[in-house]
């Protein structure tokens, strides 16, 4: 774990306001904590004659902070579950301040460069704090490893910097890095022009990172220059929660964007004419066509060529390895049953829902549209596929034309309007199935763009302007924090975390909890899925069941992820859509393999 400190020091131009906008930044930005400088006086300096003196001096007055403010910054980050901390330059300021102050409520404390070679100062912080930072620029390591050389300063923060104010390109040595941490907790504070600089850092494996911020790189202020902005702050502190998982291959198999891309962008072989069990395939009877729903080319020459089908193939469907095997998971009446009473659904498209009603007829079924299904659906014939007898929901499309997402809040005007158009055309289609079933139809939905909008607000809009105003039942499905959106990674911000749950329960949301969405969120959150689960289960009137691992194997067949035990998801009273992926292929091969899993491990 890398954690940024945003070093707002002398950066808020002597105005408080400022100030707490700065740490406002830095929370949004990602940052573990805030950090300002405490000088008991303003009469720091004893004479302004040194060149640069007057200068300095000048900023450092027009910054200085009082116990009051210091209380009242302290105070706003701790509400922002930011860190607050100080540096010191000297022994007097420390007691002065903490006679007067709990240093409790201090989470760290700053050693700068200036006086890294302390020692009284430095034992002072150590036995205020149990954190305790020191930079070392301007100064040999060598120098400050002979005085912090006890075991007692094994547990420092040292964080190499150069002292300039900005650094330029080439003077930063980060090379000092890995002298640094073979004695203590590394670091690097950066002073860079460059603010590029700090992610070349993160690869020296520092867990701790420094970075000045400012309201404006071009201001007037003595450290605007080697300072970064919100934008680049933020940067910043996404390299650094992710660093790890852009050098460490969680997951060894293709991530789910990627198996989207490859089955999009691929090509496959598909029968041009019936061939029957037994016979072998051969290539020039076949067509290369895309998209890749079978195998491809690569993968028949390396494993298949000249072995006889088990299955007979039709022309126009994609060879796949199932034609190849056996098929052992043959859906009997025990499962059926077992489907119904634990109110188990399956995925269906328009095309394929006759076919999948037949391999497996249970009481539950939920209608996925793509944009051109919703926009252009035709009613009176989608009707004939829908059983009286039988309970259906619908998920909206996640994208629309011209790779754009689903919002019908959206600010954009367009987006809301095709958003809104969609909706008419589902919720004709939900009172066709309601009128013929008797049933409730709920609509499932990723409502998953802000719009630059905070999430409170976001909330609040999407339930009065939207949620509230239709007929029908919309259950909002909890998301990842990284979504593949077009074979892409996009990170969302709604639906994914812990203030999500807290206004899911303020404002009493229904919802439907994704299981694969929840444990993905909630490992990249670094919580236990469980505890989430729990304080959303009260919300949950809908499912979408399938396993997952890590933060981006989605999809996966129940019992090969992380979620262990199915038995409170499955007593819960909700429909629960089988979600493995591409579980409609070959027969719908993953929907019976994941009924029969669901069956075994639900009387294990």
């Amino acid at each position: 774990m890398i954690n940024v400190v945003a070093e707002i020091g002398i950066n808020f131009k002597g105005n408080i306001l400022i100030a707490e906008n700065l740490i406002h930044e830095a929370m949004a930005a990602g940052c573990w904590g805030v950090k300002f400088q405490f000088r008991s006086s303003d009469n720091f300096y004893n004479s302004k004659f040194e060149i640069g003196d007057e200068l300095i001096a000048n900023e450092i007055n027009k910054n200085n902070l009082n116990i009051s403010q210091i209380k009242r910054l302290q105070t706003l980050s701790h509400k922002l579950g930011l860190k607050f901390g100080l540096s010191f330059f000297r022994l007097s300021d420390m007691f002065f301040l903490f006679n007067q102050f709990d240093f409790n409520n201090l989470d760290f404390i700053k050693i700068p460069s200036s006086e890294c070679l302390n020692k009284p100062l430095v034992d002072s912080a150590i036995r205020f704090s149990d954190k305790v930072m020191v930079s070392i620029g301007g100064h040999s390591f060598d120098n400050f490893l002979n005085i912090f050389s006890e075991e007692q300063y094994k547990k420092l923060i040292v964080l190499h910097c150069v002292s300039n104010y900005p650094v330029s390109l080439g003077s930063q040595n980060l090379a000092r890095i890995d002298l640094i941490k073979k004695r203590y907790i590394p670091g690097y504070s950066s002073h860079d022009y460059d603010y590029e600089v700090c992610i070349l850092a993160l690869a020296k494996n520092i867990k701790w990172l420094e970075r000045h911020l400012t309201i404006d790189k071009g201001g007037n202020s003595l450290d605007d220059s080697s300072s970064s902005n919100f934008f680049e702050l933020k940067k910043i502190c996404d390299f650094a929660k992710n660093y790890e998982k852009i050098f460490i291959e969680y997951e060894p198999n293709s991530n789910q964007g990627e198996i989207l891309n490859m089955q999009n962008l691929g090509t496959s072989i598909y029968a041009v004419k019936d061939v029957c069990a037994g016979e072998q395939i051969h290539l020039a009877d076949h067509q290369i066509k895309a998209p890749r729903l079978g195998l491809s080319v690569g993968e028949f020459l390396t494993d298949y060529i000249n072995k006889p089908l088990f299955y007979k193939i039709k022309a126009g469907e994609a060879l796949t390895e199932k034609h190849f095997t056996r098929d052992e998971h043959l859906i009997q009446s025990v499962h059926l049953e077992f489907c119904n009473k634990k109110f188990i659904s399956l995925p269906v498209r328009l095309h394929d829902i006759e076919n999948i009603s037949k391999l497996i007829s249970i009481n539950n079924y939920e209608f996925h549209l793509s944009f051109s299904e919703a926009l252009e659906i035709d009613v009176n014939k989608a009707i004939l596929f829908i059983e009286s007898d039988k309970s259906y929901s619908i998920h909206l499309p996640d994208y629309l034309p011209g790779n754009k997402i689903f919002d019908p809040i959206s600010s954009n005007l367009d987006i809301q309007k095709i958003s809104k158009l969609i909706i008419e055309n589902v919720e004709l289609f939900a009172s066709v199935i309601q009128e013929k079933t008797g049933k409730s139809v709920p609509i499932i939905g990723s409502f998953s763009q802000t719009s630059g909008r905070c999430i409170r607000e976001f909330f609040e809009i999407l339930k009065s302007n939207f949620l509230e105003k239709r007929k029908f039942d919309y259950y909002p499905q909890w998301l990842p924090m990284k979504a593949w959106y077009f074979g892409g990674c996009f990170e969302l911000g709604v639906f994914n975390n812990e203030e999500s749950i807290d206004l899911i329960k303020e404002l009493n949301f229904d919802i439907c909890l994704d299981i694969c969405h929840l444990i993905l969120s909630a490992n990249s959150a670094g919580i236990n899925y469980r505890d989430w689960m729990h304080r959303l289960l009260p919300y949950t009137k809908h499912m979408h069941l399938a396993d997952a691992r890590g933060f981006d194997a989605e999809g996966l067949h129940f019992g090969s992820g992380e979620f262990g035990s199915y038995t409170e998801i499955l007593s819960h009273s909700s429909a629960k859509v089988i979600e493995v992926w591409q579980g409609h292929h070959s027969n719908a091969y993953g929907f019976r393999k994941a009924i029969l899993d669901l069956y075994r491990i639900n009387n294990e």
